[in-house]
């Protein structure tokens, strides 16, 4: 019997929806006038997915199933699309499967503006020589069941105690990852290689993290928790680096990119990701132009093996999209592609595809060294 084959019966014997929401499946656009969505994540307990409008910093809350939505306004944050000015960014979302709670991150938009510009072809040139990381950060907390925000809480306490520690700045918290087993929630600054960690039933995020030496390059970009483990994307080192959430005094482990082909490395993640279906085996790179990458690994992440990349084949590439996010609806494994605009107002546009590339993983794996694995 082929790997394949093997692989596919595998998976047919595993149990992988939770039961509580309708079968979904294929590629879907949502409707929603100026969404421009960086980041989303599926709410398995009332089946809704969860989008964040970058730059109306809004989120919003959309059903698959009857193709509507409905806009979740952050009071003193967010703005109509037509606006020429924005403050912030709305970067990450993140269902808590501790708390049932969606979790939004809010950036600086002037850390990420001051540095990026547009470049031939659609590119994108960074500068750091004019950097500023002054601005202000927030996590956002809301409650799907309630349908209420029931926290904005600033990062002003815990940007304080990087520069108390570090006497340098740090920005951009552009994703958030939740621990299943505790509630507590991690948010990644990518301008600095900071971690700002709020635990489970506190209202104020402190400093986890802060490196040893400090770059104000773009450094860590997305963050995935797999059990007590942290898995971060950093564009300084090339590679992963992993933490234990339960450690007070965290020490970063750094994990090369091993089987890169010679014509491949990957960019600055936007988001990292590892599907269910492949029980923390397989994590999912959001690799900007280029696509996703995907890597392996058997080991609980010691190493990293790259299995292959799904490439970034959306249209609107050509207007600048970027993949930027991966999330699931039940058993399915979606691609999210994020059209940056270095002007505002915003182009106006209704139409976000949404890819789902389930098939597409489910071969590379099966034809990688995960296929003798004893479980997906």
């Amino acid at each position: 019997m082929s790997p394949l084959i093997s692989w596919m019966i595998l998976l047919l014997s595993t149990e992988l929806v939770s039961g509580i929401c309708p079968p979904f499946s294929g590629s879907f656009f949502v409707e929603q006038q100026d969404l421009y969505p960086e980041s989303a994540d599926w709410d398995p307990n009332n089946c809704i997915l969860y989008l964040g409008s970058l730059f109306n910093c809004s989120i919003v809350a959309y059903s698959p199933y009857n193709k509507t939505s409905e806009i979740i306004i952050i009071p003193g944050t967010s703005h109509p699309g037509s606006d020429n000015f924005t403050e912030y960014h709305l970067n990450g979302i993140e269902y808590n499967l501790n708390t049932g709670h969606i979790l939004a991150t809010v950036s600086s938009a002037q850390s990420f503006v001051s540095v990026i510009a547009p470049g031939p072809d659609n590119t994108i040139v960074v500068d750091y020589s004019h950097a500023n990381y002054t601005g202000p950060n927030h996590l956002i907390v809301y409650d799907p069941k309630a349908k209420r925000l029931i926290a904005d809480l600033n990062l002003d306490v815990a940007q304080e105690e990087f520069r108390a520690i570090t006497g340098n700045l740090t920005n951009g918290f552009q994703d958030v990852a939740a621990v299943d087993t505790t509630g507590d929630s991690y948010i990644v600054g990518t301008f600095g290689n900071s971690i700002v960690k709020l635990a489970r039933d506190t209202n104020v995020p402190h400093l986890w993290f802060s490196p040893t030496n400090y770059t104000r390059e773009y450094g860590f970009g997305g963050i995935a928790a797999l059990g007590e483990k942290l898995i971060v994307s950093d564009a300084v080192s090339g590679g992963f680096v992993t933490f234990d959430a339960r450690d007070d005094d965290p020490q970063p482990t750094y994990v090369e990119l091993q089987g890169l082909p010679a014509n491949y490395r990957p960019l600055n993640a936007d988001g990292v990701y590892s599907p269910k279906r492949y029980n923390g085996k397989v994590v999912l790179w959001s690799d900007d132009y280029n696509g996703t990458s995907v890597y392996g690994s058997d080991d609980n992440w010691a190493s990293a093996h790259f299995i292959g990349l799904i490439a970034n084949d959306d249209p609107g590439r050509i207007q600048g999209a970027m993949t930027t996010a991966c999330f699931e609806i039940n058993d399915r494994v979606y691609v999210l592609n994020q059209i940056f605009q270095f002007s505002l107002p915003v182009k106006p546009r209704k139409n976000f595809p949404m890819y789902d590339v389930t098939w597409q993983l489910d071969a590379m794996v099966a034809e990688s060294f995960l296929a003798n694995s004893t479980g997906p």
